[in-house]
């Protein structure tokens, strides 16, 4: 007698060799849209860290500029913009600490002109544990290195060239960068 055959068997393999090879692909298109979203979140968060670091390359560009910029005209306007750009501890004292700049400033009739040759975010030395700044509200401090170049033109001498190199702390208070 000869076997029985039942009418639900197949004489082929279960899965064909298209059904694997779709299987694959669709596996492959799954992990290269999970991987896609990675990548987009990455670029999102790089942009925003990039938009803000802008903002604080360009706080400490606006001060120092005010700064090396001071001269008999502009003084006053120099000190209060200098003045309503810091916070903390400096802004506690920096009337103190540009009182000699501000009575040279007022006394000589000279001529400043100065422009920022580079401009550097510390990532090294971002912040430091427990650091005090004076400012109970402060989200962030980010370390600015500054080098320029100013050139003080007198009527009566040689015009005088000073190399400024200066290490700021560009604070965050609420929305704005001080």
């Amino acid at each position: 007698e000869a076997p029985a055959t039942s009418q639900g068997s197949a004489a082929g393999p279960v899965f064909s060799r298209y059904g694997v090879l779709s299987a694959v692909l669709g596996a492959i298109t799954v992990v290269a849209l999970v991987l896609s979203v990675f990548v987009v979140a990455g670029h999102r968060s790089q942009a925003a860290r990039d938009r803000y670091d802008s903002r604080v390359l360009d706080t400490a560009v606006t001060w120092v500029n005010t700064l090396i910029n001071m001269k008999k005209s502009n003084v006053d306007s120099s000190v209060q913009m200098l003045q309503d750009g810091t916070a903390g501890q400096l802004s506690d004292h920096l009337g103190e600490m540009l009182a000699g700049v501000v009575k040279l400033a007022r006394t000589v009739d000279a001529d400043a002109a100065g422009e920022i040759d580079a401009v550097a975010i510390d990532r090294v030395g971002a912040r430091i544990p427990d650091e005090d700044i004076g400012l109970p509200s402060v989200e962030r401090v980010d370390r600015v290195m500054v080098v320029a170049t100013s050139v003080t033109r007198d009527a009566d001498a040689a015009p005088k060239v000073n190399q400024w190199h200066l290490r700021l702390a560009v604070s965050k208070v609420g929305d704005q960068l001080l």
